[in-house]
């Protein structure tokens, strides 16, 4: 019985005790110290009468012992349940966290749909980064760490929504040679400088979101900053969903193919950009996914890449790293180079300074490497503005060691290439070069762009025949004549032409405006001057070109609200 008494809950003059007296303490530790207080709260439930104890009533309140104010708690004493409502809840965090707050709004304007249930498990991922990140900084401040962390969209992410790293390196490595090596010692030796930082001639950074496609990221990203290098300067940045969406076959060599936001490969992509110019990236935009349908009929911005210098190196040796360090300082005297980088969880809450934490076992995102100095690698990544600095990161070098395996997986473009084959757009043409002397099938022009591509490999010289033939047939309708012999026939034959075709014409279902083909024209006659001076044509041809085409301008702005055009 005295065992089933041990600080049992009382019930003194039917007072229920929910908490201990005050001298509860000094009365457990008196009467039962054998019994752990941990223990109390196991102890079977008993009410004990206040008749039990007269002499403890008779005596003053300040020194009963066995009293309402002096009794155990129970731990079985039931507690007000408060229900609050989530949407209560959720302002309440919303109005003492206003770094959450903001960050919840950031996902909305991004298209996530964010519900109130949602935001309350979000807040749950929010403060366990948030305790990582103050932690971190604390160093920061008290300067043993170099660099720090920051909050930013991946801090309150499921992690199904952070990027997926999804570099592929299913291509099989090598290893440096002992002449390699050799040669990579008197690299550094040869050259005067300690230092390149190639950002000011980027172009914008771009935010790869929940899409796995940071390969065609950082190739075209490679690409821009070497065509801007090269003085061949873009009006945009280039297409990356063309890469997602086009670059799908098999490659021959490889046996691979990349699979767009599912992960891809440096080596085919280059194999892609080799026989392919790539169009504005305004013209054909990023979809947050690769849906495979490839867009043909769009007008490239850049021209063909004709080189690249690509590989993957896997080693241990001291030695080799070392040699890759040296040999990636030499790319980069020609331009940025996209790379291969190991990622772990720490790198998405990167602020600023110079990274010195962990990384990851293997090679699995890709960036561009655009500058170095002694100290640290300069990194282009494509998490948006909002990560790092600005975009970029800044990663501590090490000579004999490369903890992030940034040397060891590569590719750069080293050598412009020719335009590629013209293509028909919707409202004009895209005057060109000569297609490239390569012996490959792959030069020739792909005629899915278009209803009517009958002669793709036609290349002869008959420049001014086959843009009025097309243009008579597409723009004014089948069986219509038309002359190149003088500006004052041509201009003729459109205006009889406009009136004949115009209510055949009205009933296509779609029909670029005047604007658009006029803008189309515009762009076919700048390309045709960055066509010559890339390819050194002769002057000649080029203004013949030149010419023709800002005829056809012309012409296009006196036919304006007569003609009505086909889309094709």
């Amino acid at each position: 019985m005295r065992f089933i008494l041990l600080f049992l809950p009382l019930l003194i003059g039917k007072v229920f005790c929910c908490k201990d007296g005050t001298h509860c303490n000094q009365l457990f530790n008196v009467r039962f110290p054998q019994i752990s207080k941990s223990s109390k709260c196991n102890l079977r439930v008993v009410m004990l009468a206040p008749d039990l104890f007269p002499k403890e009533l008779l005596k003053p309140t300040s020194e009963r012992i066995f009293t309402n104010v002096e009794c155990p708690r129970t731990c079985g004493c039931p507690k007000p349940v408060v229900v609050v409502k989530p949407e209560t809840k959720l302002q309440e965090i919303y109005k003492n966290n206003t770094d959450f707050k903001q960050l919840i709004t950031n996902l909305g304007n991004e298209g996530i749909n964010v519900s109130t249930d949602g935001a309350l498990e979000r807040y749950d991922i929010f403060v366990k980064n948030k305790a990582t990140v103050d932690a971190h900084n604390k160093n920061f401040t008290k300067k043993l760490t170099s660099y720090k962390m920051a909050l930013n969209a991946y801090s309150v992410m499921k992690p199904d929504e952070i990027p997926p790293n999804n570099l592929e390196i299913d291509i099989a490595p090598t290893t440096l040679t002992k002449e390699q090596i050799e040669s990579a010692k008197s690299l550094r030796s040869k050259r005067s400088i300690n230092s390149i930082n190639w950002m000011p001639r980027m172009r914008r950074i771009l935010d790869q979101k929940t899409c796995g496609g940071c390969w065609a990221f950082a190739m075209n990203a490679a690409v821009e900053g070497f065509l801007n290098i090269s003085n061949l300067t873009l009006d945009d940045s280039l297409s990356v969903q063309q890469l997602l969406d086009c670059d799908r076959k098999t490659n021959s060599d490889f046996k691979l193919n990349n699979k767009g936001c599912g992960g891809g490969y440096f080596q085919i992509a280059a194999s892609y950009l080799r026989t392919t110019g790539v169009v504005g990236y305004d013209d054909y935009p990023f979809t947050l996914s690769s849906s495979g349908m490839c867009r043909t009929n769009l007008l490239p911005v850049a021209p063909r890449i004709k080189k690249f210098d690509s590989g993957f190196v896997v080693t241990n040796s001291s030695e080799q790293v070392e040699a890759l360090n040296k040999m990636m300082e030499a790319r980069l005297s020609k331009g940025p180079v996209a790379i291969g980088m190991a990622v772990v969880d720490e790198v998405y809450k990167y602020s600023e300074g110079i990274y010195e934490g962990p990384c990851g076992t293997s090679i699995n995102h890709a960036v561009v490497l655009v500058g170095y100095t002694d100290e640290y690698w300069i990194i282009r990544n494509s998490w948006g503005l909002n990560w790092g600095e600005n975009g970029y990161i800044r990663i501590k070098r090490e000579r004999s060691t490369d903890p992030c395996q940034l040397t060891r997986y590569w590719s750069q473009p080293i050598e412009i290439g020719t335009w590629t084959d013209p293509v028909v757009v919707p409202g004009g043409v895209y005057i060109a070069d000569e297609p490239s002397t390569d012996n490959s099938t792959q030069n020739k022009v792909d005629c899915d762009g278009c209803e009517k591509c009958d002669d793709c490999e036609d290349d002869d010289d008959d420049d001014d025949d086959e843009i009025d033939e097309y243009y008579a047939n597409e723009f004014y309708g089948e069986g219509t004549k038309t002359s190149t012999k003088s500006t004052s026939t041509s201009t003729s034959t459109s205006t009889s032409t406009s009136t004949s075709t115009s209510t055949s014409a009205s009933t296509s279902t779609s029909r670029p405006t005047t604007r658009a083909t006029t803008r189309a024209t515009t762009r076919a006659i700048t390309k045709a001057a960055i066509t010559a001076a890339t390819t050194r044509r002769t002057t000649e041809k080029t203004l013949k070109v030149i010419e023709k085409a800002t005829g056809l301008l012309e012409q296009l702005k006196k036919s304006a609200g007569k003609n009505k055009y086909r889309r094709f």
